[in-house]
């Protein structure tokens, strides 16, 4: 519900336009972001899972890889982040560069779960789903509330600031708390 809620709102408050043009950016950004870090996530996993299962500390794998992920992925974000409108319009044509104006507002939200996807099995290994349920909890009702004052505001980019804003804040908490589970 987390993930559509943008969808819905947009298209409620703004325009299906508004809605597309948002959903276009972050499809763009979000799927081969996703190709990356699922098969990051099942070779990492196994490797984890076993260390633990063995008793065996965690957290240098952990911070290796997260580490390395930012090394692989500062430049490629950092590009998008300040070039998206422009390669939106040369690649899709000028009729996308608005999503690309939207892309580049979510990339900071989208860097963060670049970055946490990998370990987002760590609340089950530990068994501590009900945290993580309290987590993705809180992001909903964060983003909720970001994007119920964005559109009180009437103002898309407000709207898609607060989101990426709350969104970012939240993921980078957990990013913590993955750590301090892999302690």
């Amino acid at each position: 519900f987390s993930g559509s809620l943008p969808i819905f709102v947009l298209t409620a408050w703004f325009s299906t336009a508004i809605a597309g043009l948002y959903s276009f950016g972050f499809t763009m950004i979000f799927r081969p972001m996703n190709l990356i870090t699922t098969a990051l996530s099942q070779v990492f996993s196994q490797r984890v899972i076993s260390r633990a299962n063995d008793g065996q500390p965690i957290l240098d794998d952990v911070r290796r890889l997260f580490i390395k992920m930012v090394q692989f992925s500062i430049l490629p974000f950092g590009i998008v982040a300040v070039f998206a409108p422009a390669i939106f319009r040369v690649v899709f044509g000028p009729e996308w560069e608005t999503a690309g104006e939207y892309t580049r507002i979510l990339i900071p939200w989208l860097f963060v779960v670049f970055l946490s996807a990998p370990f987002a099995f760590l609340p089950d290994l530990f068994k501590k789903q009900g945290t993580a349920l309290l987590i993705d909890i809180i992001k909903l009702s964060l983003r909720a509330a970001a994007l119920f004052v964005g559109v009180y505001i009437d103002n898309i980019f407000v709207t898609l600031i607060l989101l990426s804003g709350v969104s970012f804040a939240v993921i980078v908490c957990q990013i913590f708390w993955y750590f301090n589970l892999a302690k």
